[in-house]
């Protein structure tokens, strides 16, 4: 995903809308057996809202590039 790179604010879409999305998918598949409630969504929605920018960012400068602001090549 190093189209991400710079930009931070997708990033916290693509999470907050993707980690819980993959949480329920997984749930309707038998992974786990407890749903999560309307309030654990949210709470799913904020950490991976936060967590994707920073595993972007956490990518970027470890491969050298530092916090990049543009695409990548």
């Amino acid at each position: 995903m190093s189209w991400l790179q710079g930009r931070y604010e997708l990033a916290a879409v693509f999470g907050a809308v993707g980690g819980p999305l993959a949480y329920y998918a997984g749930a309707e598949m038998g992974a786990t057996e407890a749903l999560p409630s309307v309030s654990g969504m949210l709470v799913l929605m904020a950490v991976w809202a936060l967590a994707t920018p920073f595993l972007v960012w956490l990518a970027g400068y470890l491969k050298g590039g530092g916090a990049r602001t543009g695409k990548a090549p």
